[in-house]
């Protein structure tokens, strides 16, 4: 078991427990500003510490929570832990490897939106698949960072701009690692990570082609969509399949649009486009 006091001269809470070797160690942080004095957060500690203290004893495996919460233990704190023994050589490996730290990564932000996992889920497969779950991120050179880069650019076969998005993203990985004081440099930072557009795949798109197009459409939500992203400009299919027949202002003649890509913006991604006469008569087809 923990415990926790409060030492009103020195303003500090102290946590006290046990270690694996019988010794009786604490933990002490300096007390807050706030109304509590910081005997919230002297709780979590002393909390933790106690759920740390069961792990050791059953033998089970500690949880992704309690690993997340370690990676932000101050230096210090964590060192008696360690000391303790109520952290190993192997958890602490476990936060070194690359596949639990990603995975731990992962989890810490379950809240985002559904597509940006996929995209994360893409570079976090990319990157296991390249060194291996069991690489210790410590390990990684900028030697190893370039070398991943152009496997990444020949193996995957993508486009210049998702590679560079792609390796965006495994730099974000290494950069939380940095703030977790696990690496002191990332081995991603002299990568190609600025988005670049490719004019090579840019055209545009005449009114006779697109009506075209929609004269080989199989039906009316086909020929719909090519309106929708031909005269709209519309992102297909992200924002299409938000639409509602309740966004559609027949006696303004606009059409509202919620876009979640762009919803971190000032306008929180909501815009009106004008029902031109070919998006209108689309519409009404329906």
């Amino acid at each position: 078991m923990a415990s926790m006091s409060y030492e009103e001269s020195r303003n500090r809470w102290r946590v006290q427990f046990v270690g694996v070797d019988g010794k009786r160690r604490s933990i002490s942080m300096r007390g807050t500003r706030s109304r509590d004095k910081g005997k919230s957060k002297a709780a979590v500690l002393c909390s933790n510490v106690e759920e740390l203290i069961a792990t050791v004893k059953s033998g089970t495996s500690l949880d992704t929570r309690l690993l997340t919460w370690l990676e932000s233990v101050p230096k210090q704190q964590y060192k008696i832990l360690l000391e303790s023994g109520l952290v190993n050589q192997r958890v602490e490996n476990e936060l070194l490897k690359i596949g639990p730290y990603i995975e731990h990564w992962l989890a810490d932000r379950l809240e985002s939106k559904k597509s940006t996992i996929v995209t994360w889920k893409n570079a976090q497969r990319n990157m296991l698949e390249f060194f291996g779950p069991e690489k210790l991120i410590r390990d990684i050179t900028i030697a190893d960072g370039e070398s991943f880069e152009r496997w990444l650019r020949k193996h995957e076969k993508l486009a210049e701009a998702t590679a560079r998005k792609r390796m965006q993203i495994c730099k974000q990985f290494l950069s939380s690692a940095i703030k977790a004081r696990i690496i002191r440099e990332n081995p991603f930072d002299g990568c190609k990570v600025a988005n670049r557009p490719n004019p090579k795949r840019q055209h545009f798109v005449t009114t006779e082609d697109a009506q075209k197009i929609m004269d080989a459409c199989s039906d009316a939500e086909w020929r719909c969509l090519v309106a929708l992203s031909r005269y709209g400009a519309l992102r297909v299919p992200s924002e299409p399949r938000q639409l509602r027949w309740d966004d559609v202002n027949w006696s303004e003649n606009v059409l509202y649009v919620h876009a979640t890509k762009t919803e971190h913006h000032e306008d929180d991604g909501d815009r009106v486009v004008p029902l031109f006469p070919e998006l209108r008569a689309a519409l009404n087809e329906q």
